[in-house]
């Protein structure tokens, strides 16, 4: 995953644009298997989902050409041809809510109008770390943004106090609450 890191922070992409490009290669990953011994063709893979990602989310997109990973420099219509398979095997459906769509709107509902910027940034280092340890697609990214933003509070976060501020979203039943509480104990 730090791969995608590395790239988006090279390239200059949004959070979400290494997010996505992480949904991607767990989707294609979860549909169609790799040989581990294939370096290479993981990097491809890696190199197409953010390629992908970049062009669904960014307003400036390098050449294929520009993208380098490790030792590997792929000529731009092998990338071409591997981001067509990530398409075909995906169904064409690239199109994905990340959790940083939501912070924004769980900060407001859960601070009040004390939207700090440094809880948002506290949330924003949560979820990067998180996705090293976990399959993204396992968790809806609204229940990965409330609970980033919940665990960048600085109290003490006791069940009375989440369940309060889980009580702040009336159109949330006992299964979200209940995936919540489990994130954020994980």
């Amino acid at each position: 995953m730090d791969v995608f890191l590395q790239t988006r922070a090279f390239f200059g992409f949004q959070f979400r644009t290494a997010y996505l490009s992480i949904i991607y290669f767990d989707q294609f990953i979860s549909r169609m298997s790799i040989d581990d011994s294939k370096w290479w063709a993981i990097r491809l893979l890696s190199v197409a989902c953010l390629s992908l990602a970049a062009k669904m989310e960014e307003p400036k997109v390098p050449a294929l050409s520009e993208y380098h990973v490790d030792e590997y420099n792929f000529k731009g219509n092998v990338i071409k041809k591997m981001e067509l398979l990530v398409l075909s095997t995906l169904e064409w459906k690239m199109s994905s809510i990340t959790p940083f769509a939501y912070l924004n709107y769980f900060s407001s509902k859960f601070c009040g109008e004390l939207r700090c910027e440094e809880l948002l940034k506290r949330a924003v280092e949560l979820i990067l770390a998180v996705i090293k340890e976990i399959n993204v697609g396992e968790y809806q990214s609204f229940i990965i943004a409330a609970a980033a933003v919940l665990a960048s509070y600085e109290y003490q976060l006791t069940k009375e106090y989440m369940e309060t501020k889980m009580n702040v979203i009336p159109s949330w039943g006992s299964i979200e609450k209940v995936s919540l509480l489990c994130y954020i104990i994980w």
